[in-house]
């Protein structure tokens, strides 16, 4: 035993998953860590205890133990002695909810708590355990499924399938049902960014299971599959017409609780138009938003062409191909700055390269860089660089150019 005990001490340090170890009978405890007994769930609940145990006597692999948000990991060591791990969950429980599995395990409150892990974790310290102490390779997926199921028989789930496609295959035949094309043709406002269209019968699926097949038996489950999957669809077109993968996993999740409240057909109606509608509006601001950042660079950059040149605003619009007062209330908001203003400091940057870097006398470089005067010329060029045109190039003169 003292192998066992080393590898789930490590474990537990590792972890901080709870783990026990009972002897053959499951009724003595030879190793525990991570709970007292007063507030131990497998031990306090003959009960609990009792089900994972009867489990393990039906299992040669480990296996997870599923009770709600909550679960259990098991196996047995070389000797059949019966190592159970946790309770653990993958969710954030509030006091309600714990205070609630305390009472029905009946464990002491005080201290009580319950480490998070995923399933998958909980999964990988059962494979890693399970294959020191028997030498044997076991899978996360085959301890995730082993347990979860009863036995069937083999060929079973083909012949399901078969059966159920036997006694629908002539409705198939003249069902209408949607294939993939229709659903992308269904999503299509959304990527777009075309709200206006959602509920004109261009970007909403059919609320008819004719179209959708038969999700579940009960109406209410149908179209909460329903809703489920369009909540699912939109917010991967909303990915791919431009909305941020965070924003649009954020509004899912929202959906997705709300869907949880829906009590009615008309409600899953509802929560249905309405992520249409909010996702396609997301897009639709983002693909202004760039349209917007578009306009700006490409005025930027006809900046940069003409700054030896005069030009007005109404070219740079023209150029773009934009109202000029929208182009200008963007280009002020995105930049800080309005377009002469900011076309008069990329001026003064490029005139003072010229005069660190040339020779030529500075009423030229003022009238090259379209300046009325040299004196204003100056005056502008101090605003931005706090010297005048002289002081800068006396101060940043490169040696060369000084011969």
């Amino acid at each position: 035993m003292e192998k066992e005990t080393f590898i789930l001490e490590k474990m537990y340090g590792i972890t901080h998953i709870p783990v026990r170890c009972f002897d053959n009978t499951g009724e003595i405890v030879i190793f525990r860590k991570g709970y007292e007994s007063a507030n131990d769930p497998i031990e306090c609940d003959l009960d609990l205890r009792g089900k994972i145990l009867a489990k393990l006597l039906q299992n040669t692999l480990p296996f997870i133990e599923y009770e709600s948000d909550f679960y259990y990991g098991a196996l047995k060591d070389l000797s059949g002695r019966n190592i159970i791990l946790g309770p653990v969950t993958g969710s954030k429980i509030d006091k309600v909810h714990l205070k609630y599995y305390a009472h029905r395990h009946k464990v002491c409150m005080d201290s009580f708590h319950i480490t998070r892990k995923t399933v998958n974790e909980v999964s990988a310290v059962l494979a890693m355990v399970y294959f020191i102490v028997h030498g044997k390779e076991v899978t996360e997926y085959e301890i995730m499924s082993n347990g979860c199921y009863m036995p069937t028989e083999t060929g079973s789930k083909n012949n399901e399938y078969q059966n159920y496609m036997l006694e629908y295959v002539e409705v198939e035949r003249e069902m209408p049902r949607y294939n993939f094309n229709d659903e992308m043709k269904g999503m299509q406002p959304i990527l777009d960014g075309k709200p206006e269209l959602i509920g004109t019968g261009m970007g909403m699926p059919s609320f008819s299971e004719e179209n959708v097949g038969r999700l579940a038996k009960s109406t209410l489950k149908q179209h909460e599959y329903l809703t489920c999957s369009t909540i699912v669809l939109a917010s991967r077109a909303a990915i791919s017409g431009g909305l941020d993968p965070m924003t649009a996993y954020l509004m899912s999740d929202l959906y997705l609780q709300r869907l949880e409240t829906c009590k009615e057909i008309h409600e899953y109606h509802k929560l249905i138009i309405d992520v249409s509608v909010d996702y396609a509006e997301m897009v639709k601001r983002k693909k202004e938003e760039r349209s917007e950042l578009s306009y700006v660079e490409s005025s930027k950059n006809f900046i940069y062409k003409h700054l030896n040149k005069h030009f007005t605003v109404d070219d740079v619009a023209n150029e773009v191909g934009v109202n000029k007062f929208y182009l200008m209330k963007r280009f002020s908001e995105l930049e800080g700055m309005g377009i002469q203003q900011y076309a008069q400091l990329k001026r003064v940057e490029a005139a003072a390269n010229m005069l660190k870097f040339s020779n030529e006398p500075i009423s030229v470089i003022a009238e090259y860089m379209c300046f009325s005067s040299q004196s204003h010329f100056g005056k502008v060029f101090k605003k931005y660089k706090g010297l005048t045109p002289q002081s800068y190039r006396n101060k940043n003169k490169l040696i060369d150019f000084c011969i």
